[in-house]
């Protein structure tokens, strides 16, 4: 059997292939409140008019939008008009009392939806569009046949409130990511964004009235940055400035109102205000203090000074200013983790509690929601709170309620929601405990990079929690805090599809509520979640449970018989795992003369049909008929042929005879359909063997299922492969693979090394971390000829042919991570700490002063460097401890470092050489724009790749300039490393104002450069050319032959 990565066997899911659908199978999240499925489906006429009855403009905007989307999706032409006979109705109907509600019933000939609102209006059509292939609602064109299912749908949500809340402080997420976040909710029903715009690590939208709130404010000097792919990590570089212009916070909002989205806007106060502290520190309990923009998250305790006037009118400043962007009427001010240490040593809070007759400083925070309150109000607003607004010890509980606050209730959920109730404030249900998460910035499993321990909040878990409903719940929302996520991919992977449970939870009676339908459910919505872009995670969906029973590397799938022929194909027994009266039996394809024909004749078997039966020996006619190859299509890995030993030019049929439990399975005799999918619902170990779901391209949601003694055991459609088993498959070789899973890692680093691999026909190329043509050759070529000791001969001859820097070479190294640029690691003047630059001319060139094999790890050296400019500094060795986040700064002392090539990525790692008191640490750079030892090399022993721990080395050859004026005014002198395949043009240094006019060979390559305020007629420091490729020194003077040295050539300089 073979490894796969799980993005190559899923690229497939994209295949969102429509139409075969069954009235049994209706893919609609959430689920309606009430619906009835019918038989057969409306096909969908390539022209059709839309008829509507007593609909408003309001509503016929709904209908007009949906006609085009349609059209141009599908390339059918939909048409809004009055036509009493048209096939697709839209009506006004006052039955209809939910505002939100709708009815939705379809026949074989007609659609019909009633609602009495334009949003009754739009949910049924996106359910309209649910319904369909993903692209319908992702707005791509896609032509062919669209269907949607016979069904009677009566639908309302279950709570007004359905939201989500995105951090956009501790990271930012630009307008187009927010804009893809609200779309997906709209697919799924939910109706507010809550937009966290600003806490202690940024403040993140425009204030005219206090601009340093999105200059100081919205920056910080480092950030912990996620990678999906590699990890977690401080950048060592300034964040920010970040933020929203107003005009952009317009765009959104707008772009939300047309999906029926209403933002919620918060501005986290008087606690998590760092950010805003620093800009503009007057209005903190410290005015002289120090103040900054926070780099990790937390609770501080600079707070906002709430006895200052000063500090009150700000903060209702920000609030004016923003309520004119935001028109729904809910305007959160936090008041979450708000310490009172700084107000009670501030002597503006103690004259304040004392001239009150307060009991204690939290119920200054009390005071000052009411406040902001009656501020919002005087807006046409309402506030919204976290729930230590009621729940924090010694809060002035009557006074908030007084505000008619919505209390958004995390900590302790079920005690705070109970509080909410008490005073008579409508709460919405976030709960942050484990085992009832909705917080899905936390891990969902111990694979996830990120917060909480990934064991409690799994999809699972999640979905089956009972949100609090006591008679005052407005709704529900999925939570996103950012301190651990970075980028929209990790996001997405974190919070999918757990906010798509969290829209069930808000809309879906509790009743209807069912775990392994709804999994069912996403798993064909993974089609359009990849064409939309959608990181989802693969929990429940991809494989059985919230931890995947290997991980993507090491799934292993079976061997492949593409291009084997006779014996030497790779035959399996397909033995059901189910326990009950199902137990053992395994496919088989029925034969002329087989006894299931007369068997289970009451179920029409046929010849070609597959079946299953006992397991039959191998002298039994039935045996080659039991017996199966897996063809993997060589254009396409991760489908495959089903191929049966007694018909091997054959394969099995891509389409079922209907998708569902009455289907069954045909045999072509003479094609290969590459169609199939192993393990998409389903994958793990049995035994010393592998079990596997199967299913068709054509029906990614319906599993080849081994049905019970009802159908006659025959092998039809199911969409749950986990209900007894039956759609789980355990592949049983019948040829020995112990000599397979020995090579297959092998195979594996061979396929890794060629993917990144460059390649050299001379090794006086100095192409280093390149290996020869012709090892390559010869390795691609055992590959291919699948002979193994050939491989394991022709990898080691690649390994050894590899070119490393060699002693008394001149090189310079540069990063290869895109965030730095191709910065060089170089000698910086009065620092003896080692540098990087991103500038051309600098101290960059270093030679190799000693090097010896590293026996340690294959394609590695251990050199010494030293500056080929300033003799005696080195690319040295890590200091004792690590400065900060920064780690640990690598000095410029004599010391033998580690160059070590990484296959995965096709460049070199680099750490100080290994030795029994020590640990090898990885080298990067620290960015030329830290507020922190800028333009330095640090060094951490986990450090990961976008840190920049990738390096490689080039050779160059080094030029020396002196550079002045014509009048002799010193310019200074420049060092350039120029890579040996650019020697025939080296670059030379640029002054403002003034023009290379000479260029003079001192020794070797030292040159004095001449400057004049005049262009000399022949611009060498452009690249303008030189008229009728005439040759020119570089006094300007024209030559008839050129010797040895630099020259004007067609404009350019070269060497001779």
């Amino acid at each position: 059997m073979k490894k796969m990565k799980r993005s190559l066997i899923y690229t497939l899911l994209l295949l969102f292939v429509p139409i075969v659908a069954q009235a049994q199978s209706v893919n609609l999240t959430p689920w309606p409140k009430s619906i009835t499925t019918g038989s057969g489906m409306f096909v969908f006429p390539k022209t059709f008019n839309i008829n509507t009855i007593n609909l408003d403009a309001a509503q016929m905007t709904e209908v007009k939008s949906f006609a085009t989307d349609f059209s141009n999706a599908t390339g059918l032409t939909a048409t809004v008009a009055s036509d009493d006979s048209a096939p697709v109705n839209v009506l006004y109907s006052s039955s209809v009392t939910d505002p939100e509600g709708y009815n939705l019933t379809i026949t074989s000939s007609k659609i019909s939806l009633q609602a009495s609102t334009a949003v009754g209006v739009f949910y049924g059509l996106q359910s309209l569009k649910k319904m369909m292939p993903g692209n319908v609602m992702l707005g791509i064109f896609k032509p062919g046949e669209y269907t949607v299912p016979v069904v009677t749908i009566k639908d309302a949500p279950r709570f007004k409130y359905r939201g989500f809340m995105l951090d956009v402080s501790r990271h930012f997420f630009d307008v187009n990511e927010v804009k893809k976040i609200l779309r997906l909710m709209s697919y799924y029903k939910m109706n507010f964004f809550h937009w966290h715009l600003t806490d202690d690590q940024g403040w993140r939208v425009q204030i005219d009235k206090y601009p340093k709130l999105t200059t100081v404010g919205a920056t910080r000097s480092n950030s912990w940055n996620s990678s999906l792919k590699y990890g977690q990590y401080w950048t060592n570089s300034q964040y920010g400035p970040y933020f929203y212009t107003k005009d952009e916070i317009r765009d959104v909002v707008a772009y939300a109102e047309k999906l029926h989205i209403t933002i919620v806007p918060e501005v986290d106060m008087p606690g998590h205000m760092c950010a805003a502290i620093a800009a503009y520190p007057e209005y903190s309990c410290t005015p002289n203090g120090n103040h900054s923009v926070q780099i990790s998250g937390g609770v501080y305790n600079d707070v906002l000074n709430v006895a200052n006037e000063g500090t009150v009118q700000f903060c209702k400043d920000v609030i004016t200013e923003l309520a004119e962007l935001f028109p729904g009427e809910r305007f959160n001010i936090g008041g979450d983790e708000c310490p009172t240490t700084a107000w009670e040593n501030n002597a503006e809070c103690q004259a304040k509690v004392s001239s009150l007759g307060l009991s204690n400083y939290r119920q200054l925070q009390s005071i000052f929601i009411k406040e902001m309150s009656d501020h919002l109000v005087s807006l046409g607003k309402k506030v919204s709170v976290w729930n230590e607004a009621i729940t924090a010890g010694n809060a002035n509980t009557d006074l908030v309620a007084q505000t008619g606050a919505i209390v958004y209730c995390w900590n302790p959920t079920a005690n705070s929601a109970a509080k909410a109730k008490n005073l008579g404030l409508q709460c919405i249900i976030t709960p942050w405990e484990t085992n009832a998460s909705y917080y899905i910035n936390r891990k969902a499993n111990t694979q996830d990079y990120g917060a909480g321990y990934g064991q409690a909040d799994n999809l699972k878990i999640m979905y089956n929690y009972q949100p609090i409903d006591n008679g005052v719940t407005y709704g529900v929302q999925g939570t996103f805090w950012c301190e651990h996520v970075s980028d929209v991919d990790h996001l997405e992977h974190l919070a999918l599809p757990r906010l798509m449970g969290i829209a069930e939870s808000g809309w879906t009676p509790l009743a209807s509520k069912n775990f392994n339908q709804f999994v069912n459910r996403m798993k064909q919505d993974t089609a359009m979640l990849r064409m939309g872009g959608y990181n989802y995670h693969p929990q429940f969906i991809e494989y059985e449970g919230a931890e995947p029973t290997a991980s993507d590397e090491d799934r292993v799938y079976p061997v492949s018989s593409t291009g084997l022929s006779g014996d030497s194909k790779k035959y399996y027994r397909i033995v059901t795992k189910a326990t009950d009266e199902r137990a053992n039996r395994c496919w088989e394809l029925i034969r002329s003369g087989s006894p299931l024909l007369t068997t289970y004749s009451s179920y029409s078997p046929a010849v070609g049909q597959l079946w299953t039966n006992t397991q039959a020996a191998t002298t039994d006619a039935a045996y080659d008929y039991q017996m199966w190859a897996f063809e993997e299509d060589p254009n396409n890995p991760g489908k495959y042929a089903l191929v049966c030993k007694a018909l091997p030019d054959g394969s099995l049929k891509q389409n079922a005879t209907a998708f569902n439990t009455n289907g069954y399975w045909s045999y072509d005799n003479s094609a290969k359909h590459y169609n199939f999918i192993l393990g998409s619902g389903g994958y793990g170990a049995q035994g010393d063997n592998y079990y596997y779901t199967i299913c068709s391209d054509q029906s990614t949601s319906q599993y080849m299922n081994h049905s019970m003694s009802g159908k006659g055991y025959r092998v039809n459609c199911y969409t749950d492969p986990a209900s007894g088993n039956g759609g789980l498959w355990t592949f049983v070789p019948t040829f020995d693979i112990s000599d397979i899973t020995s090579t297959k890692q092998m195979r594996k680093e061979a396929q890794t090394l060629l993917t990144k691999a460059r390649t050299y026909t001379s090794e006086t190329e100095k192409n280093y971390g390149a290996f020869s043509q012709e090892t390559v050759d010869a390795l691609n070529a055992a590959l291919s000829a699948d002979n193994d000791n050939a491989v394991a001969e022709a990898l080691a001859a690649v390994k050894n042919s590899i070119l490393l820097p060699q002693k008394d070479d001149t090189i310079l190294i540069a990063n290869t991570w895109d965030t730095f640029n191709g910065a060089t690691i170089c000698v910086r003047e009065g620092n003896s700490n080692l540098g990087n630059t991103e500038e051309v001319f600098a101290e960059n060139a270093w030679v190799v002063n000693a090097a010896r094999a590293n026996t340690s790890a294959e394609m590695s050296v251990n050199m010494r460097l030293v500056s080929a400019t300033t003799r005696g500094r080195y690319v040295g060795s890590p200091a004792s401890s690590a400065t900060g986040k920064l780690g640990n700064l690598v000095n410029t002392v004599s010391g033998y470092i580690t160059l070590t090539y990484n296959p995965e990525e096709g460049d070199f790692i680099i750490t100080n050489a290994a030795t029994s008191s020590s640990t090898p640490l990885r080298y990067y750079p620290i960015s030329i724009h830290s507020t922190s030892e800028p333009g330095t090399i640090g060094s951490d022993a986990s450090a990961i790749r976008p840190q920049g721990t990738g390096w490689l080395p080039k050779a160059v050859r080094l030029f020396t300039y002196n550079c002045m004026t014509v009048s002799g005014t010193a310019l200074g002198k420049k060092y350039y490393s120029c890579p040996i395949e650019e020697l025939a043009t080296p670059a030379t240094p640029e002054f403002e104002g003034l023009y290379l006019s000479s260029m003079v060979n001192t020794s070797g390559n030292a040159y004095n450069l001449i400057y004049d305020d005049q262009p000399t007629g022949i611009a060498l420091h452009t690249s303008g050319k030189a008229a009728n490729g005439a040759t020119y020194d570089l006094q300007g003077r024209r030559v008839s032959k050129a010797g040895k040295g630099i020259y004007v050539i067609n404009g350019r300089k070269e060497i001779r």
